[in-house]
């Protein structure tokens, strides 16, 4: 089924209010209906003029239809960024990593999956520097 924009078929805007749907309304309806329009497609273009209506004049139905405009935009909006390139997506099709990213945002910290040989030399290393500074400053 596809989208159809119901306040453009209507010619009106989406702020329009129930009155000024009503009135354009009637005047595509008069238009349109088949006994006063003999042309091949006026049938066609009756039924398309009623769905809207049907649709843009009850609140709650107008509602949802809005919801779903809404909706609709943001998935364009999404869509055109990954065309784009913009966003989060290129970040991560760049050569960078999710490392790379995460350190970025909270900076540089203790891997809990590093291997635990290189946890363990990080660990020896700091406990000899620290042992030689305390070394110097009992020396001094």
């Amino acid at each position: 089924m596809d989208f159809k924009d119901y306040y453009a078929i209507l010619g009106v805007k989406p702020d329009a209010d129930e009155k000024e749907i009503k009135t354009v309304y009637r005047r595509l309806a008069r238009k349109y209906h088949p006994d006063l329009n003999k042309q091949a497609d006026a049938e066609e273009q009756f039924k398309v003029v009623a769905e809207a209506y049907e649709i843009l004049h009850q609140r709650e139905k107008r509602a949802e239809y809005d919801e779903l405009c809404e909706a609709r935009k943001n998935e364009a909006a999404f869509r055109e960024n990954q065309k784009s390139g913009s966003g989060f997506s290129s970040y991560t099709q760049s050569n960078q990593d999710f490392s790379n990213f995460f350190e970025s945002i909270f900076g540089k910290t203790n891997n809990p999956f590093q291997d635990s040989r290189q946890k363990k030399s990080s660990y020896q290393d700091n406990l000899t520097e620290n042992f030689s500074q305390k070394r110097k400053r009992c020396r001094s």
